[in-house]
């Protein structure tokens, strides 16, 4: 079997068969994050059932950008064995420095004819660009741009106490970091938000749990006890969100946030699930090579993804509402926009706008 290194967080390569889970969290987290975008319902705070199965996808479905960035730092933390810092910092911005920019421009030119949105001064562009006015969800670019800056000093740390270093730092800032502000909020007291541990800025602290969950053979009972906090993380932000939207009577979002700790403990759940799950029966069979092949593409999926999500209900005047429209459209858009990944990575050239 051929082998290459992970590239980034969405651009995975065929890897030997020990890393075929981290290839099933890449395509599995894609899928899911289709499904959140096309639940937007969730944001309105609909009645009846549409709340509870808007909910249900919205919350079930939380994982999958925290688990992108634990793929991060599962992949990259350990980027010093096989080339040098000016070559890591390189391969980021060619995979996805340039692609970032590119669609970011067809983002404006997308609203421009599309949204019929009114043009602006190149200052006012540019200040779209970096805010990710034009297609929000390229949010996770800025977050993980920030991220790779880090990645050097992190893994700079000895490997004999990397791990002990990183079980600090996730701790530390997830009590001060996840917890607090929570615990707080729902206490109705202010919360001083220069309580943090500076070591764990931004959405480091996935980068070091993808890391320590990789490298660290967890016991029976350790993973068991990681299930059921991720469980209990899970009931909390659903079942937590619904009592307290119905009690306010609209969508409060107290436990929201990719940093709130029930997507930290649910979250990492899942991924220490994609970690110990049986691949062998699965990873040499057709299921298991499309599952790698595909692997290939989520990173031109997610470029391209959101646009089928405007366009489709509004061309094809699907309700978005519709159970059916959010359970069976993720998938097509799914299908399309990776036939879309394949043809385009094919393409001298071209292919580098998606990372390919």
């Amino acid at each position: 079997m051929n082998v290459e290194n992970y590239e980034w967080s969405f651009k995975v390569i065929i890897v030997k068969d020990k890393k075929f889970w981290i290839s099933a969290a890449n395509v599995t987290a894609c899928l899911s994050v289709i499904y959140l975008h096309c639940n937007g319902v969730f944001w309105s705070f609909p009645k009846g059932i549409t709340w509870y199965t808007s909910n249900f996808i919205e919350t079930f479905c939380y994982w999958a950008v925290p688990v992108f960035f634990m793929i991060s730092g599962a992949t990259l933390l350990n980027y010093r064995e096989r080339y040098s810092t000016k070559e890591f910092l390189q391969k980021r911005f060619t995979r996805t420095g340039i692609p970032f920019l590119f669609w970011s421009l067809v983002a404006i030119m997308f609203s421009l004819i599309v949204r019929n949105w009114p043009a602006e001064t190149l200052r006012g562009y540019i200040s779209g660009i970096i805010t990710t006015r034009y297609i929000t969800i390229y949010w996770f670019f800025i977050s993980l741009f920030a991220v790779y800056l880090s990645i050097p000093l992190l893994s700079a740390v000895n490997k004999e106490l990397r791990l002990k270093v990183f079980y600090y730092i996730i701790a530390s800032a997830f009590i001060v970091q996840c917890v607090l502000p929570t615990i707080f909020a729902l206490a109705a007291m202010p919360f001083n938000p220069e309580l943090t541990v500076a070591a764990a800025g931004g959405y480091i602290i996935y980068i070091l749990i993808g890391y320590a969950i990789a490298n660290t053979d967890l016991t029976k009972r350790q993973r068991i006890i990681i299930y059921i906090c991720s469980l209990i993380g899970w009931l909390i932000h659903f079942q937590g969100t619904t009592i307290l939207s119905f009690s306010a009577g609209e969508l409060v979002g107290t436990f929201k946030g990719y940093l709130n700790f029930p997507a930290v403990m649910h979250a990492t759940g899942v991924f220490t699930a994609f970690k110990y799950l049986k691949w062998d029966t699965i990873a040499g069979r057709p299921v298991g090579k499309m599952i790698s092949m595909v692997s290939n593409y989520t990173f031109g999926i997610y470029l391209m993804h959101f646009y089928l999500v405007l366009l489709i209900p509004e061309i094809m005047h699907f309700d978005m509402k519709s159970i059916v429209w959010r359970l069976f459209g993720p998938i097509v858009i799914f299908i399309v926009c990776g036939l879309c990944s394949y043809i385009v990575s094919r393409i001298p050239y071209i292919k580098a706008l998606i990372g390919a």
